[in-house]
């Protein structure tokens, strides 16, 4: 699922390329790519474009299925029931559940009841839903739209919690408290059934996802050009200020914190007091959420067209020229290979030309991570 775990964390049990890959394959959709690719338990690869289609993609890049949806996907798609189900919004207001062997519907539900005759205004994107759908232990479904969604597998809604354009993925603690930041400014944390824990006021929307690092600390960004870390009560522990709006999501490991922001920049903090401990700047707005591999090298994209490869100390490894804007953060497959997509339209799969792989390798326990966020 987007961001790789429950805790959206942005770490991977899995080692990148650390050199200069090649390109081993590209897949054209019809429209530009800006969400991840989710990878099944059998290496297919799933994710969609602004074409409107979610696509079903073999190892080799092959296509195995594709499914229309009525409008443009933003979001990345989560598995769930084993694996066997894809789930995925589409900004034509529905949630689909996809059979990931068949491509067959297994479900379809409106989310909330904005009129799709109106054509100005705020209800145009108040029901989208490109927010990347989240599945707990319990095989519940979160994703926002006019609020924030609860549902089972089969598509049946559980509950809703009313909050404004939510764009945000939500992020669901241990102790099953769902986070997400929503266009009313706000970053909100809500226990079932849709029951307000606490809510801390930004200057402006929060459309990048919450991660959730040691200790219960919640790390978000906003358009107020603002990255946060709050408490596991959702008080402010502090505030990196950049010259741009936060749409990056961060990933988060003990020792460090890396978010990406629209001035350019990469920044890599201490996660507990916010200090810098470096600056990258790449040559455009960094939309793209990083990931940390197994090694604690860092992959991203830039609006620069490039994919960046960083070790831990901001040191540049290798880029990687596609051509055209890279919002879509970066995934690592099993074998080592690094999976992107472009506003080119296609997916791309890099690694190395001669079929060198990379074993998988058990992330370090992250100490205090699964702390309870309950007061």
């Amino acid at each position: 699922m987007f961001r790789g775990d429950g805790y959206r964390s942005g770490w991977s049990d899995f080692v990148g390329p650390s050199q200069r890959p090649a390109v081993l394959w590209r897949f054209a959709t019809g429209a530009r790519i800006s969400g991840s690719v989710a990878i099944g338990r059998n290496g297919a690869l799933f994710f969609g474009s602004h074409d409107g289609w979610v696509y079903a993609l073999g190892h080799d890049g092959r296509l195995a299925w594709r499914f229309r949806t009525n409008d443009a996907i933003w979001g990345s798609p989560a598995l769930a029931d084993g694996g066997r189900l894809v789930v995925i919004g589409s900004d034509d207001d529905h949630l689909y559940g996809l059979d990931a062997n068949t491509g067959t519907l297994r479900f379809k539900v409106k989310l909330g009841s904005c009129r799709p005759t109106v054509r100005i205004g705020k209800e145009t994107v108040l029901c989208d839903v490109d927010s990347s759908p989240m599945v707990d232990g319990r095989g519940h479904i979160f994703v926002g739209s006019d609020g924030l969604w609860a549902l089972d597998t089969k598509g049946t809604i559980l509950w809703h919690f009313g909050s404004g354009h939510v764009a945000s993925s939500p992020m669901v603690g241990p102790d099953g408290t769902v986070v997400f930041g929503s266009q009313n400014n706000q970053i909100v944390a809500v226990r079932a059934p849709g029951l307000v824990s606490w809510r801390h006021v930004a200057h402006d929307d929060v459309d990048s996802t919450v991660a959730l690092g040691p200790g219960g600390t919640v790390y978000v960004g906003s358009d107020d050009g603002r990255f946060y870390a709050l408490d596991r009560r959702g008080r402010l522990r502090w505030a990196l200020r950049t010259e741009g709006p936060v749409r990056s999501s961060a990933a988060v490991s003990v020792d460090l914190v890396t978010v990406g922001s629209d001035d350019g920049r990469l920044y890599a903090l201490d996660p507990a007091s916010g200090r810098i401990r470096w600056v990258f700047a790449t040559g455009g707005r960094v939309v793209s959420s990083p990931t940390i591999d197994a090694q604690g090298r860092i992959y991203v994209g830039s609006q620069d067209g490039r994919v960046y490869c960083l070790n831990k100390e901001g040191r540049l490894l290798w880029s990687l020229s596609l051509g055209r804007d890279v919002d879509s953060g970066p995934v690592i497959g099993r074998d080592g290979r690094l999976y992107v997509g472009c506003d080119d339209g296609r997916l791309y799969a890099l690694g190395h030309a001669d079929g060198r792989s990379h074993p998988g390798r058990r992330r370090r326990v992250r100490s205090g991570t699964a702390a309870s966020m309950k007061p």
